[in-house]
């Protein structure tokens, strides 16, 4: 007796499932691999190196013109910022416009604050505006200038210094 066999060409379903699964593993596994939280950590701090550089060119550009640092500039770090504190220094008056157009903020922790809603923040020198750049600064006895990023992330330590 002869029995018919299909023999049909292709894949079954549960074989397309299984390769459809493997590939998703494999497709999850390469983006856990390639830690994309690393690399916006690492774009985040080049965005505060360049800050830095950016702070650091209009303090030695003041400098130049007035012969002297800003005010309240000195040995311990102190946060750049709406001055409510000991511990903040407020360079806006130093700095904006005529060497920065407005003092940078590092994308974490930087903040300006409005305290009117209808007030458009166009920069630190906005009437209303108080601002947190997340940077620090300050000059040691042997007059060199330090600005820094504490908040740094992968465990850099990111700081620019200029001997004064």
């Amino acid at each position: 007796m002869h029995t018919h066999r299909s023999s049909s060409r292709g894949f079954t379903l549960p074989e397309l499932l299984v390769a459809i699964a493997v590939l998703v593993v494999l497709i999850a596994l390469a983006g856990w691999l390639l830690h994309p939280k690393s690399y916006a950590a690492e774009r985040r701090n080049a965005q505060r190196w360049l800050a830095l550089a950016e702070l650091v060119q209009a303090v030695n550009q003041y400098q130049a013109d007035t012969g002297s640092l800003p005010a309240g500039v000195g040995t311990q770090p102190r946060l750049i910022g709406t001055a409510v504190s000991a511990s903040t220094i407020d360079l806006c008056d130093d700095l904006v416009p005529k060497y920065i157009p407005d003092v940078p903020f590092d994308q974490s922790v930087g903040a300006e604050t409005v305290a009117d809603p209808s007030i458009q923040a166009e920069s630190c020198k906005t009437t209303g505006v108080a601002y947190n750049t997340g940077f620090s600064i300050s000059l040691s006895k042997q007059k060199l200038l330090t600005v820094a990023a504490p908040a740094a992330e992968l465990g850099q330590e990111i700081t620019l210094t200029r001997q004064y």
